[in-house]
């Protein structure tokens, strides 16, 4: 697994979600990403994908972001 990328170069991101709960409910998987070596002043960290899943109890899911 990459830990860098290059510019121009694309990633796809799978991530588990679990429900340790007991209710069902909605959870948001957040990808951030950062730019250790920027040309130009950047956030620390962005915000480049995100999605909603709904899970019951003891449920859980991959998913792309």
């Amino acid at each position: 697994m990459a830990k860098k990328v290059k510019s121009g170069e694309s990633v796809k991101v799978t991530v588990k979600v679990q429900n340790t709960g007991k209710m069902a409910g909605d959870e948001v998987a957040q990808l951030y990403v950062s730019n250790l070596r920027a040309s130009v002043p950047v956030p620390v960290k962005a915000l480049k994908g995100f999605k909603r899943i709904y899970l019951n109890p003891g449920e859980s899911k991959s998913c792309d972001i």
